[in-house]
């Protein structure tokens, strides 16, 4: 009889004791910081928009979790997994930044190398063009190259200027357009 008492009594115990089992709130309340943090950096959707989204699925998962705990019935509710996701959803939200950070670095040295290409191309095919314009018996329209080459410089400068104000994606992709307008032109 002694036993039995014990046995529900120790049931009793456990019993109130799952019931009592709450949400991870702090490590919830930190993957969101952490996410939100890498939604506000306009970087991060630029150069990582992989790791964001990465990030917000984790986050996504964290909540599932956490609803599918608090449906259970409290005998059974546990947050070992939903801890486990919190974490992973910070780290995901901390590390989309980070790679945006190192994307954006290597947009800016891809830049500038493209750029120093591109104004090396350019003086090339101004050298060409200028002999090109000595040769007799040779029709070319050096009112349409000298054109060409002016709006190639005009590209080169929003380029440069990209750069200087940071934005390396657009720097980049403009440094590779007028690459690839040089290497037509030539």
């Amino acid at each position: 009889m002694k036993t039995a008492r014990l046995a529900g009594l120790a049931m009793l115990v456990f019993a109130l004791l799952a019931s009592c089992a709450e949400p991870p709130h702090e490590a919830i309340d930190a993957a969101r910081a952490a996410l939100e943090a890498a939604r506000r950096d306009p970087d991060v959707a630029l150069y990582a928009p992989d790791a964001l989204r990465a990030a917000e699925e984790r986050l996504a998962a964290l909540q599932a979790e956490t609803a599918a705990q608090q449906r259970a019935m409290a005998l059974l509710r546990t947050y070992d997994r939903a801890t486990a996701l919190a974490a992973d959803a910070k780290q995901a939200g901390e590390s989309a930044r980070s790679q945006a950070a190192s994307a954006k670095r290597q947009a800016g040295i891809e830049a500038s190398a493209l750029i120093e290409s591109a104004a090396t191309s350019l003086a090339a095919l101004e050298i060409k063009a200028g002999q090109a314009r000595r040769l007799r018996g040779i029709k070319l329209d050096m009112s349409s190259v000298i054109a060409s080459i002016v709006e190639i410089r005009g590209m080169l400068e929003s380029a440069r200027s990209d750069l200087a104000s940071l934005a390396y994606a657009s720097s980049r992709a403009k440094a590779a357009a007028a690459g690839a307008r040089i290497g037509a032109l030539d």
